[in-house]
């Protein structure tokens, strides 16, 4: 199901992953978890403003920065698939014709359309969390989920849930969250 995505994996090196200009917990602990995930790949974070300060709870915030890398070999787009989301980087000629060149794809679980004009390929579920989405590609690709992979996939579910507390949390949210405690991140030292 998550072949197209390893498909796309297997003939890069250098990998950016790109959040929306609306940065929040899920699309950041999303970008660290993926970068936890692709192991043998050379990741950079990347996002149009600067982090938040609320979000500099997460260890490796720091790491995401505003300069594009244009000389990756894909880029992972996560947590939108609005071009409204993406205004500033699209609105940038270079990094836009870039995106039309390059090897794009991206990983969403809003019910938005998907109106990005760039060639691109997509895993896009409905869920609580783009974090939940990666969760579900790491598993279904084999990948190994290293505690602080997981714990950044935990934050994300628990900032984008409000703490497991959002009518959109199911019983799989509930499933993710012990897989992610069995593979040792601990919902109790991450909210402190």
């Amino acid at each position: 199901m998550y072949d197209k995505f390893t498909e796309f994996l297997a003939d890069k090196k250098t990998i950016q992953i790109i959040q929306a200009e609306n940065p929040d917990g899920d699309s950041l602990g999303s970008s660290i978890a993926l970068d936890y995930l692709l192991e043998g790949k050379d990741v950079s974070l990347y996002c149009p403003i600067d982090i938040p300060k609320y979000l500099h709870y997460f260890p490796d915030w720091s790491r995401v920065t505003s300069e594009f890398d244009y000389r990756a070999d894909g880029y992972i787009i996560v947590d939108t698939a609005a071009t409204v989301l993406l205004s500033k980087l699209l609105e940038d000629t270079a990094i836009r014709n870039r995106l039309y060149s390059a090897s794009v794809f991206v990983i969403d679980h809003h019910e938005t359309e998907d109106d990005l004009d760039f060639p691109h390929d997509s895993i896009i579920e409905l869920r609580p969390a783009a974090a939940e989405v990666i969760f579900e590609i790491a598993k279904g690709c084999n990948m190994s989920i290293s505690k602080p992979a997981a714990e950044a996939l935990m934050q994300a579910i628990m900032s984008d849930t409000l703490g497991l507390t959002s009518m959109s949390v199911t019983a799989r949210t509930f499933e993710i969250m012990a897989d992610l405690f069995s593979c040792g991140a601990e919902v109790g030292v991450l909210e402190e």
